[in-house]
């Protein structure tokens, strides 16, 4: 899917940005710091950058679910769906981060996502997902920034 296809004149039912900006208001996430903790506003700046301008069928039903994740979590208490929906944006950004047809900037914007977006979530959850894996692999990739590679190393 072309995310530049989501114009007021042919905008399709889905589009990547408005679906990122809804998950990421369900998800706490906001540029501003007040009330949010710093990942959050962290998060929320590289979510600036993103989605690329191009995203496979799994990228968007990726999002898809995390944006229907963090809109459960804000009405239904009884379910911890916020560390899902948090993985699934995550996973997203994986597969941006590690897409070498993405700029540099989009790379690592992606990266500081997959980042932050682990951080809030169970280790548990993140394993049984395969984020780690991935977190992993981007930490490998040496078209990234070295700074963020650097935080994903194991001691």
């Amino acid at each position: 899917m072309n995310t530049d296809d989501c114009d007021a004149e042919t905008a399709p039912a889905w589009c990547a940005r408005t679906v990122l900006d809804t998950t990421a208001r369900s998800l706490g996430l906001h540029v501003s710091t007040s009330g949010q903790s710093i990942l959050a506003a962290l998060v929320a700046r590289a979510l600036v950058f993103l989605p690329p301008r191009t995203i496979t069928d799994r990228e968007q039903r990726l999002l898809v679910s995390a944006q229907q994740l963090a809109s459960d979590a804000s009405e239904n208490t009884h379910f911890n769906l916020i560390d899902h929906a948090s993985l699934y944006l995550a996973l997203a950004a994986c597969s941006w981060a590690a897409n070498v047809a993405n700029n540099y900037e989009v790379r690592n914007a992606a990266f500081v996502v997959v980042l932050g977006c682990s951080a809030r979530a169970s280790a548990n959850l993140r394993v049984a997902l395969g984020v780690d894996v991935r977190l992993l692999a981007l930490a490998d990739d040496d078209a990234l920034h070295p700074r963020l590679r650097y935080l994903v190393l194991p001691a």
